[in-house]
């Protein structure tokens, strides 16, 4: 069963950051992340990618690329700064280029917001690390 082990709250933003252990052989973590307008919820590859998520979302050389916060076989969630607007895209992974409509989803934002998320996720982060 899984359990919080982390929150965070800037702005309109709340972050849950959710472990659960597997069976001897470490933690599988998720992320929850909401806005008054979206919710997104993401296994993650490991407690890092949280970090990772701030650092892609501060530096300005990301501005303009995708980071890619969690996927399956079907389906990536995908999180970035691109024309001055916040970005979460959730779309099939199956022949992205070839489709009329790859994205099921795509929420903007205005590019400030990512300042509270980066807040928001570091808090839920620091939170995380200190459980």
């Amino acid at each position: 069963m899984a359990s919080l082990a982390g929150s965070g709250k800037a702005g309109e933003w709340r972050i849950d950051i959710d472990n659960e252990e597997n069976a001897g052989q470490g933690y599988e973590w998720s992320v929850t992340i909401r806005h008054p307008v979206c919710c997104v919820q993401s296994a993650l590859s490991s407690l890092e990618s949280v970090l990772e998520l701030c650092l892609h979302l501060s530096l300005d050389q990301s501005i303009g690329r995708l980071f890619q916060l969690g996927c399956s076989e079907e389906i990536e969630i995908l999180i970035g700064i691109v024309e001055r607007r916040l970005l979460l895209r959730m779309g099939r992974r199956r022949d992205l280029a070839t489709m009329v409509f790859p994205w099921l989803l795509e929420v903007a934002l205005d590019a400030d917001a990512a300042r509270d998320l980066v807040q928001a996720l570091d808090e839920a982060l620091r939170d995380a690390r200190s459980a």
